[in-house]
């Protein structure tokens, strides 16, 4: 079975509602308090609720973006999708990202919405820190 973390930071937890279909959003930053890469210990937990409006055969793209200035992010890899199923939008899933030590001080999430994706606007992505 795999460790996964459980204590979670309200401070260290941050929401964005999804974007508009053909477009892309990302959280505010989470500092990781620390410029020599995230502790191993620490788990980034990304949760995307049930998209009901998400078309058949579209896709929301979720994308772990880090920063060392919290200004200029760049894209490190860690990445997945949700994609629609017909007549039922798109399913609830979480992610546990274990950063590795290349990760800089500061991550946001940035999620994409494919163009004619349906309007997701009213949900929300959350990220946070597991300890």
């Amino acid at each position: 079975m795999k460790n996964v973390r459980k204590i979670v930071d309200a401070a260290l937890e941050v929401s964005k509602a999804l974007p508009a279909a053909g477009a892309a959003a990302s959280t505010a930053a989470i500092d990781l308090e620390t410029s020599s890469g995230c502790p191993c210990d620490v788990q980034l937990n990304v949760a995307v609720p049930a998209t009901p409006a998400l078309a058949a055969a579209k896709k929301i793209t979720v994308m772990v973006e880090d920063s060392a200035n919290g200004v200029d992010f760049a894209a490190t890899g860690y990445s997945f999708a949700v994609a629609g199923v017909a007549d039922e939008g798109g399913p609830a899933t979480e992610h546990n990202i274990c950063l590795g030590p290349e990760v800089r001080q500061f991550v946001r999430v940035t999620a994409a919405v494919d163009a004619d994706g349906g309007d997701n606007t009213a949900v929300a992505i959350t990220a946070g820190l597991r300890f």
